[in-house]
């Protein structure tokens, strides 16, 4: 994959193919959706998604600075701070988080979460990145698959996130 939103190219394992184009309907904003997933087990699935709006200038200067300090396990009060980044993930009754991070990814800062969709049974290795300098526009690169799924491509998953080259 090249040249989308903070990527300039990125590698993907062998088997790979991109999943049916996805469009959006109405709203405003320009949403982007695009998923890649090994050619036998579509339910495996690495995304790349824009929500079309920017974050609220509160949210996106506390995800600003969340990344402006060193890698580090978020606290829990510091999680919690930033629901409207994290969308559907900050709700324990349907994301059972395992942990949450600011770390250094191919030389840029990212927030990374690891959990699981409680009702659904999906587990998610997911980077937030700051796509603007604000914190206010976030690119979100996610691996997502049913548990029975998950390992079986995780590394390949990360392996192809790892070779992100960031614009």
């Amino acid at each position: 994959m090249e040249n989308h939103g903070q990527i300039v190219r990125m590698q993907f394992a062998t088997g790979w193919v991109e999943g049916p184009k996805h469009t959006f309907q109405g709203g405003i904003g320009t949403r982007s959706f695009r998923e890649f997933h090994p050619t036998d087990t579509p339910d495996a699935m690495m995304c790349f998604y824009y929500r079309g709006l920017p974050a609220g200038e509160a949210v996106g200067a506390l995800f600003h600075n969340m990344l402006a300090k060193d890698p580090h396990l978020l606290a829990p009060e510091e999680y919690d701070s930033i629901r409207e980044v994290l969308r559907d993930k900050h709700n324990p009754e349907d994301f059972s988080l395992v942990m949450a991070q600011v770390e250094d990814f191919n030389g840029k800062r990212v927030l990374t979460v690891f959990g699981r969709y409680v009702k659904i049974q999906e587990d998610l290795y997911e980077i937030f990145v700051d796509a603007d300098g604000t914190g206010r526009v976030i690119q979100e690169i996610y691996f997502q698959a049913p548990v029975e799924a998950y390992m079986k491509y995780l590394q390949e998953a990360i392996g192809a996130m790892k070779s992100i080259e960031w614009k």
